[in-house]
């Protein structure tokens, strides 16, 4: 669940009728989501042409609905063939997170009126409508934080649609050493053979990396699995991006209390009625063991993909 201090592989509603000759059913879509890709309507010229959008370990692909069919049909076919050697396939089991699911109350200047911290943040709430304080949160906090960025981009844009987390989740493991300490002190020390299953809870604090710690938040269960004698760990979590405000206007719910940007949270979950929506943010990944003992260096290249930054980094990325 987020803090700024889906089964289906389908991210939109698309037509699966195309071209003579071409089908591209709802089962195509649920064979590429079981193997960690996800299928995503175009609006653009190239949709006009029957292309969607095949995302998969962060790279996204153009494709066309007979060659999503021939990929579809090839994974069933490599499938079959693992099922026919006696090899089965490991299918992630998620556990979802808690769904608070906040809704706006069209009451923003009854809760600012019970604003009484005095900050920066707080003073910021008052002055302003909900969208400015968005825009002034993200220049200020995500600028340099492209996971986090992304992250709040989909709250906007996509639509309430899974967001595919296998790149982030390999990313965060093989960067993050806070992550990585604490999914290492739940494996047994004495065991060398065989398979261990377990999960953490990923709370605020056990972040080094503060761009993941700001697209996440708490982790209210991240799985593991090691495979001693392959020397691999599979880490996997379902957990729900939202934001949590406390005070006049919202329900309280379980895990709920008043953060120092409590008036953010708000602020963000009153741009519901604008069309910002929950989401499920959901991944996996498998890495060899021996990077659960090192950190790998991390470079987002942000200056170069948001050379103008300030404005129009906010309006490219939240459509604020």
């Amino acid at each position: 669940m987020s803090d700024f201090s889906s089964s289906s592989g389908v991210a939109a509603s698309t037509p699966l009728t195309g071209a003579p000759g071409v089908d591209v059913c709802e089962a195509d879509f649920a064979r590429l989501a079981e193997h960690g890709m996800t299928v995503t309507a175009r609006s653009d010229y190239m949709g006009s042409f029957g292309f969607f959008d095949v995302t998969s370990q962060g790279t996204t692909t153009p494709m066309t609905r007979k060659e999503i069919a021939d990929l579809a049909q090839a994974f069933e076919q490599i499938d079959a063939a693992h099922k026919a050697l006696g090899a089965p396939i490991d299918k992630t089991e998620y556990h979802p997170g808690v769904n608070h699911d906040h809704q706006p109350s069209g009451r923003w200047g009854e809760f600012v009126g019970t604003l009484k911290n005095g900050g920066k943040v707080e003073f910021i709430c008052k002055e302003f409508a909900p969208a400015n304080v968005m825009r002034m949160a993200a220049m200020g906090e995500m600028m340099d934080k492209k996971v986090a960025k992304e992250h709040l981009e989909w709250y906007f844009k996509g639509k309430g649609a899974d967001f595919n987390e296998n790149a982030n989740v390999a990313n965060m493991m093989r960067t993050d050493s806070g992550v990585q300490q604490l999914v290492m002190s739940a494996i047994p020390k004495g065991q060398t053979t065989g398979t261990y299953t377990g999960h953490v809870e990923v709370t605020q604090e056990h972040y080094v990396d503060q761009d993941f710690r700001y697209a996440f938040g708490a982790i209210d269960r991240l799985d593991f699995k090691v495979d001693f004698d392959s020397k691999t760990i599979k880490v996997w979590f379902q957990d729900r991006y939202e934001w949590h405000p406390v005070g006049t206007g919202y329900e309280l719910k379980h895990g709920d209390v008043a953060r120092e940007t409590n008036c953010v949270h708000a602020a963000a979950v009153e741009l519901k009625k604008d069309g910002a929506r929950d989401y499920w943010m959901k991944g996996e990944a498998t890495l060899p063991l021996k990077d659960m003992n090192k950190t790998a260096a991390r470079k987002d290249n942000f200056a170069e993909e948001n050379p103008a930054g300030g404005m129009p980094f906010v309006k490219k990325h939240t459509g604020l």
